[in-house]
């Protein structure tokens, strides 16, 4: 008997979900003007509050809150991400929308739509809604794809009232893309070109496990033939036809991680070169995975398949423990050299093919043939920690997935810190948590850079005490407490992981008092 399986193209124009009502937004409602840095792709909201939609006060028709926030504001803001895969074969996005009153959407930083404003109007923190929405149903709006990346996009809204006065305001939304009818730069697949085939088998098999052959989305038809005693083959059977969706990785998405990247470490020494004539800078690159959860996970269909390559069922382990670190590096013998190892040490499973940019550039780890598990697009300029970017320290995840600036730091471990944890632990009690975070006092200072007026504020940290949650936060009269993250415009790394965080904040704010707030992550 013989297996063979096909692709074929099915006609598009399918309407697939990409978010559905109830997702949990990041939202800011305490009626302080963001300007405009809010709906940046690399804004950092991790000081906002958290909560699923619909959002809203007062009585909205057709909205049950699940998240309930502040009334008597003008504007609430809010933010997400979501993930886009196939971005060309997507012919348009379709964004509905439930308000009252008014809304402007913004992707990855730049405007989508506007409900309930003129195109004529320059919105502000302070713009009120120019009519009152029709919050019994969603209006609906085609948003070109160009707004778009595959990968990870940021969805960045402003909900505007009618009036500080008004009793309601409220807000839902969902995301839906409509395929192209054929799929772009593509010519259409048909049956008669197979993409496997099992060979001849010389043993009846009623079922048979495919490889790693398909694509999530994709339409394929199976067949099967058999051999009669004469050596006569019959015709092939009738086609299986099927969708191939999503594998079950729950566990992966849960607990494994992209834990460090060493993505411009620094170029070969002369004593390196004396002992390895032929090396090069990149050879000197490496990426840590780890198991943050608690069981054993299987390697074996996990793979980086973009920024690098590398395939982990060619590696030297199958399967990473919990809180078990595992590397992957550029080339195995510059990595010994440097590290200072005799023979690969068990923590190192294989080489990767290709090489990081120093500039940044997307990396993605997936499961089977392309099923996303994690990703970052990491940059070599604030707010990615730019001590990473040639000095010899390497990307640290500290909070989250990864996908932010803010959810990294540089290394304080020698050359990376590879395969070990470099951070402080906090064992101490809730006190001395103010202790084990900063090491000085804020310095302020007024500053004019480009003819604007700013106050500097800057302190000094433990940048490895990743036990700790920072938030600068600023004040005019010390009866509310305004977070300033935002300002943050840069931070120097000095000996013993101690780093000198700077701060910017506009002196039009009216901020007269500053503080850090130092929480137990």
């Amino acid at each position: 008997m013989e297996w063979r399986l096909s692709e074929i193209t099915v006609p598009g124009g399918a309407t697939r979900s990409i978010m559905a009502p109830g997702r949990v937004w990041s939202y800011l409602d305490n009626n302080v003007d963001q300007g405009s840095s809010w709906k940046e792709p690399n804004f950092d909201d991790l000081s906002w509050s958290t909560g699923p939609a619909p959002f809203g006060f007062g009585s909205v028709d057709g909205l049950d809150f699940g998240t309930t926030i502040s009334s008597g504001i003008a504007t609430a803001y809010f933010r997400t991400t979501i993930h886009i895969e196939d971005l060309e074969n997507i012919d348009h996005f379709i964004f509905k929308l439930l308000l009252d009153d008014s809304a402007v959407v913004w992707v990855n930083g730049k405007e989508a739509l506007r409900d309930g404003f003129s195109s004529a109007t320059t919105v502000t923190h302070a713009s009120l809604a120019e009519v009152s929405g029709d919050e019994s149903s969603f209006d609906e709006f085609e948003v070109d794809p160009s707004l778009f990346v595959e990968g990870i996009n940021v969805l960045a809204i402003e909900v505007h009232n009618r009036s500080i006065t008004n009793n309601d305001l409220g807000f839902e939304m969902s995301v839906d893309a409509v395929e192209r009818l054929v799929p772009a730069n593509e010519d259409p697949k048909f049956e008669w070109t197979s993409i496997w085939q099992s060979g001849e088998l010389s043993e009846f098999k009623e079922s048979i496990e495919l490889p790693a052959v398909t694509k999530v989305g994709r339409t394929y038809r199976a067949r099967v033939r058999h051999q009669d005693d004469t050596g006569r083959w019959s015709n092939w059977s009738q086609a299986l036809q099927f969708a191939a969706t999503e594998p079950s990785i729950q566990p992966y998405l849960d607990s494994l991680v992209i834990s460090k990247v060493m993505y411009h470490p620094v170029a070969p020494q002369a004593q390196e070169l004396l002992a390895i004539p032929d090396l090069e800078q990149s050879d000197f690159e490496w990426i840590e995975i780890m198991n943050i959860g608690n069981v054993e996970l299987d390697l074996s269909e996990v793979r980086f398949t973009k920024g690098i390559e590398f395939d982990f069922i060619t590696g030297s382990r199958l399967s990473i423990a919990p809180g078990e670190r595992l590397l992957i590096v550029g080339r195995q013998e510059a990595f010994n050299l440097r590290h200072g190892y005799l023979e690969t040490p068990a923590f190192v499973v294989g080489e990767f093919s290709k090489n990081l940019s120093n500039s940044g550039e997307l990396v993605k780890l997936s499961f089977g043939a392309g099923t996303l598990i994690r990703e970052l697009t990491y940059q070599d300029q604030y707010p990615w920690p730019t001590g990473a970017d040639g000095s010899g320290a390497s990307l640290v995840l500290v909070d989250g997935f990864g996908e932010l600036g803010s959810d990294w730091r540089q290394s304080v471990g020698s050359l990376g810190a590879p395969g070990i944890d470099d951070s402080v632990s906090f064992t101490g009690e809730a006190h001395e948590l103010l202790g084990y975070a900063l090491r000085s006092e804020l310095r302020v200072q007024p500053i004019h850079v480009d003819g604007q007026s700013f106050v500097e504020v800057t302190f000094m940290r433990q940048i490895n005490a990743d036990d700790a949650l920072l938030t600068f936060q600023g004040s005019p009269h010390l009866n509310q407490w305004i977070n300033l993250n935002e300002f943050k415009t840069s931070e120097l790394q000095g000996v013993g992981g101690l780093g000198t965080a700077v701060y910017q904040v506009p002196q039009s704010l009216g901020m007269n008092f500053f503080r850090v707030k130092v929480e137990r992550r």
